[in-house]
């Protein structure tokens, strides 16, 4: 099972929903960042959209400074109200960085993989997309509460040995690491994403994010406010004991909240009943 940001089952539905909104949103931004700023100037480059938004909430943070740099040039912008940026070009094959930061957020940095080679003469401007989400600065991450439960009534959890781990990830993916929507900016809108946190940039200004694990007791396992750390993205295994196989979820800390996890047996797990 693969639950993104923390969100429970029951309400993925909605989540697919807005992510596929949310994409197509991108997707509009980026082909207008080609139509707008690139010039057909023989020279096929790159140009990034995406939106500026708080993590906590996804609304969109207006007037927020994204600036692009590649090499030794550089270019910045303001977010305008609906949290839209676009920036570019960025040369193929070339290093670059992307830095975001408002008052009462946390600043944000990614470095990006070079983008694969355009032919000049047979390729056009590429769009790619790329949101930028940022955090208020001195919050803390909410308590929350992970229940988990056998799917089969007759193995109950491992009382000894279940519990809930966080493994530090960077949510987001580079665009280098994206599939290519097509050749050219008009392509069309790439397929809907499994998760908000495809479309999102990875923040490169996080360090020394530290691991943390929650004992299941009596089916729950509680995190208190502030153990994770805010703004940061972690891989969240619940381990159930031996008999188990474990669960896995991608989940935002600034977004955590309560949810439920069903774990399955392991195949090779035997059960006695007595008669």
């Amino acid at each position: 099972m693969q639950l993104a940001l923390g969100m429970s089952s029951n309400r993925g539905g909605a989540a697919l929903r807005s992510t596929r909104l949310l994409c197509a949103a991108g997707a509009l931004l980026a082909c207008l960042a080609c139509s707008e700023d690139s010039k057909d100037d023989g020279i096929a480059n790159y140009y990034l959209s995406g939106r500026v938004l708080d993590g906590s909430t996804l609304a969109p943070v207006p007037e927020a400074e994204v600036s692009l740099s590649v090499g030794q040039t550089s270019k910045k912008v303001r977010s305008k109200p609906d949290g839209s940026f676009s920036l570019g070009p960025i040369a193929p094959e070339s290093d670059y960085r992307i830095s975001a930061q408002v008052a009462g957020f946390d600043t944000f940095a990614f470095y990006g993989a070079r983008l694969p080679h355009l032919d000049d003469e047979r390729d056009r401007d590429h769009a790619v997309v790329g949101d930028v989400v940022l955090y208020r600065t001195g919050e803390q991450s909410p308590a929350f509460t992970i229940s988990a439960s056998s799917r089969d009534a007759r193995m109950p959890l491992d009382a000894s040995s279940a519990e809930v781990r966080f493994l530090p990830a960077r949510l987001g993916m580079d665009p280098a690491s994206r599939p290519s929507a097509g050749p050219s900016a008009d392509a069309g809108p790439p397929p809907a994403s499994p998760g908000l946190d495809t479309t999102w940039l990875p923040n490169h200004a996080l360090a020394d994010v530290s691991a943390y694990s929650a004992r299941i007791v009596d089916g729950r396992a509680s995190v208190p406010a502030g153990a994770l750390r805010w703004g940061a993205g972690y891989k969240v295994e619940v381990y159930g004991g031996p008999a188990f196989e474990p669960e896995s979820l991608s989940l935002a800390a600034g977004r955590a909240a309560d949810l439920s996890v069903w774990l399955t047996p392991s195949p090779t797990t035997s059960v006695t009943t007595d008669l």
